[in-house]
């Protein structure tokens, strides 16, 4: 028996990446329009992680201003039993879709082996099970300016608003943007920095689709997937 659970979930932290380094570089030109104010980086790696691991001995106006994300909550909205299931048939499209997505939890050999047996002339079913997460992102930013920190503060929530139509399409609902603008400094670095916080909550969708090569029915469909190769896994 072989059991394949193939993940439909977008990367969250990438697109809202995405959307921040097209408004900073693309709208605002921050990189010359803004040349006083530093070198911006956008990125999910915390910029006190990159002052500390540098062989470089960077120092914090080396690596500031800077925007950083991290995924900090991330609870299912949705444990009942009843979430929703259904049996779906996958077709070699969705199957490509799926191959190409980030988060998956199974290597890209298995996609070829379910793509292989559609070309054979089979019809492929699995359990569809919908599901929701309730997430909260985190974005830090960091100057050693307190007016820089400022300015990125109220232009990043800007982005997420002029950008909201773009994230509600990626799948994210109710969002909700929440932020601290003062009070966070750090001086362990040998130079004042200053921090502000933003907190976007939302509830994205995913689905898995389990496919089990047990399965002889699925819903009023009759099949067998026996003779894919274990190998694939």
């Amino acid at each position: 028996m072989s059991i394949y659970r193939l993940a439909d979930q977008g990367e969250v932290e990438g697109k809202v990446i995405e959307i921040l380094k097209r408004y900073w570089f693309e709208d605002i030109r921050f990189k010359t329009s803004f040349k006083r104010f530093g070198n911006l980086s956008i990125s999910k790696v915390h910029p006190f992680t990159r002052i500390l691991s540098s062989s470089k001995g960077n120092r914090p106006k080396d690596v500031l201003p800077a925007i950083s994300l991290a995924l900090v909550d991330d609870t299912s909205s949705n444990v009942a039993l009843n979430r929703g299931s259904m049996p779906v048939e996958i077709d070699k499209n969705l199957l490509k879709e799926l191959k190409n997505q980030k988060y998956q939890l199974n290597t890209e050999n298995v996609f070829d082996e379910l793509i292989k047996w559609i070309d054979k002339g089979n019809k492929l079913f699995a359990q569809q099970i919908n599901r929701r997460f309730a997430q909260k992102l985190v974005i830090e930013v960091w100057s050693i300016n307190d007016t820089i920190k400022d300015f990125l503060y109220e232009g990043t929530k800007d982005c997420l608003d002029f950008y909201a139509d773009e994230l509600y399409s990626f799948g994210m609902e109710n969002l909700m943007v929440n932020g601290k603008k003062d009070g966070d400094y750090n001086f362990d670095f040998g130079d004042v920095m200053y921090g502000a916080m933003i907190t976007l909550s939302f509830v994205i969708p995913n689905m898995i689709f389990i496919i089990d090569t047990e399965w002889k029915e699925v819903g009023s469909v009759t099949h067998s997937i026996d003779d894919i190769s274990v190998d694939a896994l």
